[in-house]
């Protein structure tokens, strides 16, 4: 014969277990997809016009640790009659003068001169900068631009997303959060609920945010499928996929209230048996 203790103790697990059945799944593969080692190296080259008696400056978004390796040349100067020594030809004189500064302005390298190479470890996630003063050093009626070719290559960890939520299991109501967080600068977020077309959360124009957190807000009482996209600013995308159901709230609650009205009256009995039988035992 099952004693009262063990009863009551059956009973109270039953309640637990009931409880809390349907409302957490099981995690899906979408949650451990981006586990895997991806290598992360941009390769790229873009020339510019530089500015006579002006800065060029380049903006040059580096995480933390960062290797960053390149070079530099400078080119297309114009030779112009001087009009200051009369004009019979001769070659004008310029000054080109490149540098390389890390997010606090400290300069990493002074070249002083029309071509170069670097190589350094990003010390700290930020915006570098390659900054080049050009100067015609005698007066030049209507002075062409020179040309500044620069090369790099960042090699460093991948982007990656932490989906914070949703999370692959069921929730109660019909808002859910979507938060996130990515370890490397973006230009562009954007997620698509159950496959409709990609919803905008931000892009290069509304700043640079590495977490974000919104409510999606009256969804229906399904399974849904969300797909969040990210894009970095070498033009890299990541991508992270969760599964998750809504109920409702009251859906819920009627399930378990049914157990609870169970588990009340089965203990009013216990009771009143316990009662009952120390009553008899005093006789």
């Amino acid at each position: 014969m099952i004693s009262t203790k063990k009863l009551v103790l059956i009973l109270a697990l039953t309640l637990f277990i009931s409880s809390t059945t349907g409302l957490t799944a099981e995690p899906t593969n979408a949650e451990s997809d981006n586990n895997t080692t991806r290598q992360f190296e941009h390769v790229t080259s873009n020339s510019f016009s530089l500015v006579p008696e002006g800065y060029l400056t380049i903006r040059l978004p580096f995480e933390k640790d960062d290797e960053v390796e390149g070079s530099f040349v400078i080119n297309n100067f114009h030779y112009y009659p001087n009009r200051y020594i009369g004009g019979y030809g001769e070659p004008i004189t310029y000054m080109v003068d490149p540098k390389i500064r890390d997010p606090n302005n400290h300069l990493l390298y002074d070249f002083n001169s029309t071509e170069g190479t670097f190589n350094f470890t990003a010390l700290n996630s930020g915006t570098y900068t390659f900054v080049c003063f050009c100067s015609y050093i005698w007066g030049v009626d209507d002075p062409i631009a020179p040309q500044l070719t620069l090369n790099y290559t960042i090699t460093g960890t991948p982007m990656e997303i932490n989906l914070v939520s949703p999370r692959s299991q069921t929730y109660r109501g019909t808002n859910i959060s979507l938060s996130y967080s990515v370890n490397r600068f973006t230009d562009w977020a954007g997620y698509s609920l159950d496959g409709a077309k990609n919803v905008t959360l931000w892009d290069n124009d509304n700043g640079n945010p590495e977490t974000w957190n919104i409510t999606l807000t009256e969804l229906s009482k399904d399974t849904h499928t969300l797909t969040l996209y990210v894009n970095d600013t070498y033009g890299n995308m990541d991508e992270k996929t969760v599964v998750f159901a809504l109920e409702d709230i009251y859906e819920a609650s009627l399930l378990i209230l049914p157990i609870a009205v169970t588990f009340i009256v089965v203990m009013s009995v216990t009771l009143f048996i316990k009662r009952f039988r120390k009553h008899q035992k005093s006789a």
